[in-house]
């Protein structure tokens, strides 16, 4: 099984990307989505998180009290750190058991912070899907209806398009240049 890593920044793409590979008949985890079901569901990680935020970091209904953590986390960053260090671990145990109950020839794994976290040392191969700031700017405005000032400093807090390049093995140009599906293509017979 070869295992395909794909990251990019806000508003570049990676869940249309990821859509495409899932329409190719290609299995992909979501680790924002993952990520967010283990916080409310795993125990020990539950624990954990209480652990270094508090209780209040759920609610009654145990769900994850989103305005507290998000508070936690741009409070100080140390603690983004400590959230960090147990959410990743999670993340990257439930995917390799994800992997492990699948027997197709690949697999990708969706993360915006595939090298940050690690997760890039337990896949095979990278691509990182870019699309031109502008553009990333007024996908972000209109997708999470906030201000272009919002939307920039999203940007600008993620790790910069020209590093994760350089870090990646292919890159995914999204910006309507290409139809995506011909560069998934090229990528996949380079692959597999």
């Amino acid at each position: 099984m070869i295992r395909l890593g794909i990251t990019g920044g806000i508003g570049s793409g990676k869940s249309v990307v990821s859509k495409v590979l899932r329409l190719m008949g290609i299995p992909v985890y979501d680790c924002d989505s993952k990520a967010k079901e283990l916080m409310r569901n795993d125990p020990d990680l539950r624990k954990s998180l209480i652990g270094i935020a508090g209780k209040d970091v759920y609610n009654d209904d145990g769900g994850i009290n989103v305005k507290y953590l998000s508070s936690f986390l741009f409070s100080d960053k140390g603690n983004r750190a400590l959230v960090d260090s147990v959410v990743h671990p999670c993340v990257k145990s439930d995917f390799l058991r994800w992997t492990d109950e699948r027997d197709e020839t690949l697999v990708g794994v969706e993360s915006a912070i595939l090298f940050e976290a690690g997760m890039n040392l337990i896949v095979d191969k990278t691509v990182m899907v870019y699309a031109p700031e502008p553009l990333r700017v007024t996908r972000v405005m209109k997708r999470n209806g906030c201000s272009q000032d919002e939307a920039m400093a999203r940007i600008h807090a993620q790790m910069p398009d020209e590093k994760k390049k350089l870090l990646a093995d292919f890159v995914i140009c999204n910006d309507d240049s290409e139809p995506v599906l011909l560069q998934l293509e090229k990528m996949i017979k380079q692959i597999v």
